[in-house]
């Protein structure tokens, strides 16, 4: 009795080129590290420069005329002595935020008030009387998109400066130079 004899294949056969070799591994995380870098060198250029705080004035005031902004959202602009400054009250808020991480809201009560030059007090309360609408609805639209960690900042520095910063906008020139919150209070609910 001759049985065909079949091939014996307990090699089992390698599988086709799916892995890959390590010089190609090497390449490719070669090309992922040059643009890291390369995207890290970019933000790094990015960054502002302290500069010349009268170059940066001029710069404001420039591109303020043409409605865009370029104080980095940290600049402050120079303080005025408390003689030249003068306060106005800019209004009474009561907003409410809802906080859809924790499933709460906020109850955010404060009084606004703007620090001028005592020669701008004039030009900015017209621009507070002609806009008024449109700048509380900013300053509701800021206040709701503040985070908790913004909200609890005891001196409230973000806030105050991104208020600030659109009042400044909606008036197309610097003149408001701080702002004022008190009776501020804020209850979670």
């Amino acid at each position: 009795m001759a049985e065909d004899a079949a091939p014996n294949n307990d090699t089992p056969e390698a599988p086709p080129s799916a892995t890959w070799s390590m010089v190609a591994k090497i390449k490719v995380l070669g090309i992922l590290g040059a643009i890291v870098m390369l995207e890290c060198v970019v933000a790094y250029m990015m960054l502002p420069s302290g500069g010349d705080p009268e170059l940066l004035r001029q710069r404001y005031a420039d591109k303020a005329r043409e409605g865009v902004e370029v104080l980095p959202e940290d600049a402050e602009l120079d303080p005025l002595p408390a003689s030249d400054q003068t306060e106005l009250f800019i209004g009474q808020f009561a907003v409410t935020s809802f906080q859809p991480v924790t499933n709460t809201s906020l109850r955010i009560d404060f009084n606004l008030y703007g620090i001028t030059a005592k020669g701008d007090s004039a030009d900015l309360e017209t621009i507070l009387e002609e806009h008024t609408h449109r700048i509380r609805d900013q300053i509701i639209v800021t206040v709701r998109s503040a985070d908790l960690e913004m909200l609890n900042d005891p001196m409230l520095r973000s806030l105050k400066r991104r208020i600030r910063d659109k009042i400044n906008q909606i008036a197309s020139k610097p003149l408001l130079r701080g702002v004022i919150v008190s009776d501020f209070s804020l209850m979670e609910q």
